[in-house]
């Protein structure tokens, strides 16, 4: 059921360190858009790929973003580093799942690896 959901759906990323954007880049998938102001704004129905920074807090930009686009939120995907724990690994992920009630997908490290990417083309086709 969610693989139809989010068939050739949009993909709306932020990166803080680059890793995010390096994995979705490495997915080769073409509908994309890159949060940078948070500003930015989008009519159609989107899936989340997103990092945590700081002690497990959401990209200020990335509330903005939300704030004007929570409608069209269909997904989370999360990136984070296991260093922090399993608390705050990807917590900024499972707490816009929890917050907007939309599925959690899957969570990935750093910028991903091969079984990452395999999943994340799994899922959005």
């Amino acid at each position: 059921m969610i693989a139809i959901l989010i068939f050739s759906m949009l993909v709306v990323y932020i990166t803080f360190t680059g890793k995010v954007k390096n994995f979705v880049e490495r997915t080769n998938y073409k509908n994309i858009l890159e949060i940078k102001t948070g500003l930015e704004k989008t009519n159609e129905p989107f899936v989340l790929i997103c990092g945590t920074i700081g002690f497990g807090e959401i990209n200020p930009n990335l509330i903005k973003f939300l704030k004007n686009n929570k409608e069209n939120l269909k997904a989370v995907i999360g990136s984070g580093n296991k260093n922090w724990g399993s608390v705050l690994f990807c917590k900024a992920a499972k707490d816009i799942s929890k917050t907007f009630k939309v599925p959690l997908l899957f969570t990935f490290e750093n910028s991903g690896n091969n079984y990452d990417l395999e999943k994340f083309k799994e899922i959005l086709t």
